[in-house]
């Protein structure tokens, strides 16, 4: 049985290299403009998934259930 992380509920062995990246904006200031459309930050997330994969070793320090949110501040 393959051994589990305490910080997550599927096995080590299992884990995927890829860890999802997510874009998100957010307007700190009253009338503040990023016009970029959840479109284009969809399009940016899963670019950066997909140019990131990650070895087992990050997996296996950290779990299966690590995921990275980068924001953007207009």
């Amino acid at each position: 049985m393959a051994e589990q992380h305490p910080s997550s509920n599927r096995a080590l062995g299992s884990c995927t290299t890829m860890m999802t990246i997510y874009l998100t904006q957010i307007y700190v200031a009253a009338g503040a403009n990023y016009p970029l459309s959840h479109h284009f930050q969809m399009f940016a997330s899963e670019l950066l998934t997909n140019s990131c994969p990650l070895p087992q070793s990050f997996f296996n320090k950290y779990g299966c259930d690590v995921d990275l949110v980068l924001r953007m501040s207009a």
